[in-house]
């Protein structure tokens, strides 16, 4: 991905590995932890939810990447 990206002249971009799964915080709350550990944001049912509201109205994407970025910040 991050290759793609240089040869298509976005190279100083960041790429966030995701994980999305439409169980709730509660039932995956034991295996959040490894994924954050390896740096991947994981999109919980709630979150969904809430994109879901989200996508409905203008979306500005790079603030959308900083949120995801600083949930994985504060989370390791």
């Amino acid at each position: 991905m991050k290759r793609a990206l240089a040869d298509s002249g976005h190279g100083t971009s960041s790429v966030i590995p995701v994980m999305v799964t439409t169980k709730s915080q509660a039932e995956i709350e034991s295996k959040m932890d490894g994924a954050r550990k390896i740096g991947m944001a994981v999109v919980i049912r709630e979150l969904l939810e809430q994109l879901t509201i989200r996508a409905l109205a203008p979306v500005d994407v790079e603030a959308l990447f900083d949120e995801l970025e600083s949930e994985l910040t504060k989370k390791n």
